[in-house]
């Protein structure tokens, strides 16, 4: 029932509207031809009069094409990126963009005005070489990967999934985020090096954000061999994780079995800290502790590759 109202109201709208500029029209024509007007002044009337039909045709385009594209648009950004980004972080996108086709559409319906009154046709024929250009440089830029850098700026902007500053992992690449730009953004790596990486990189990658959260758990892999006591080796692990800096002591470290491979046992421990900026040498300090630990205890860590090697030379001795 509502839309049928909607339809109503809007031929309503329309035919109201072209009445009067089809009615006056056709008053300056009966003027013209009961002799209350000359063809100079007639003339005259005709072309004023023709740029309300140019205003008409403008609010048409601006009522039905700006926004039924504006919505279809935004229909089409909030399903694909449904549960991703709030959708009304989209809709400012897409009001701000539908907002210069708005300007464009003024600026042209000023020039078809301004023929009215001036001989403007080389200016159209540049016009319309410029206009070609123009419509296939937008047809390329949506056919190519530059729209899908520009949508995911505004996804990862809009759903505050990163921010500058932040310490995250993208793919290989790991550092603090320095900025942020519509094609690119740019990562500090803990080599102090400084990397550009395309927005759709970020949003088809996947993406770790260690800034996210108070507490970052830490995990390290360790195999030993089965003649090791899993008692004691989980005691060493922790002893190494509580030995570290920056490492909590609450909640406390703890261990997990990983795999029972065919010589050792995979072992890994894990451990919490609140400072994402210094997780690799923290992460080299618990190491360094755990080589330090199992030497005190005189344990070896060998990888299973090498527990062969040496079972095979025991062999031969």
């Amino acid at each position: 029932m509502n839309n049928l109202y909607d339809f109503k109201r809007e031929v309503v709208w329309v035919f109201t509207r072209f009445s009067i500029l089809v009615i006056v029209n056709i008053i300056l024509f009966i003027a013209f031809k009961s002799g209350y007007m000359n063809q100079q002044f007639y003339g005259l009337a005709v072309k004023i009069w023709y740029l309300f039909y140019i205003f008409f045709g403008y609010l048409l385009f601006k009522r039905y094409a700006i926004n039924k594209i504006a919505e279809l648009i935004h229909k089409f950004l909030t399903i694909h990126f449904k549960g991703e980004v709030d959708s009304r972080g989209f809709k400012i996108i897409v009001l701000k963009y539908s907002k210069i086709l708005e300007i464009v559409s003024i600026i042209l319906a000023a020039m078809f005005g301004l023929s009215v009154f001036v001989n403007l046709s080389a200016f159209w024929n540049i016009f319309q070489s410029v206009f070609i250009l123009v419509i296939s440089f937008f047809i390329g830029l949506f056919t190519s990967s530059v729209l899908g850098n520009i949508i995911a700026y505004h996804a990862i902007t809009q759903s505050n999934i990163i921010s500058i500053g932040d310490r995250v992992r993208v793919g290989k690449i790991y550092g603090d985020i320095t900025s942020m730009g519509p094609f690119f953004t740019n990562i500090k790596t803990i080599k102090n090096e400084v990397v550009s990486i395309p927005n759709m990189t970020i949003t088809n990658n996947h993406l770790k954000n260690y800034s996210v959260h108070k507490e970052i758990l830490i995990h390290i892999p360790v195999s030993l061999g089965y003649d090791v006591d899993k008692e004691k080796s989980k005691k060493l692990l922790i002893s190494a994780a509580m030995r570290t800096k920056n490492i909590l002591k609450t909640p406390e470290p703890f261990v997990l079995f990983l795999e029972l491979g065919n010589y050792s046992v995979t072992y890994e421990i894990n451990a919490y800290t609140t400072e994402p900026h210094g997780l690799v040498n923290t992460k080299s300090e618990l190491i360094d502790n755990i080589l330090d630990e199992f030497s005190k205890a005189k344990t070896e860590i060998l990888s299973p590759e090498f527990t062969v090697f040496r079972q095979g030379k025991k062999h031969e001795k």
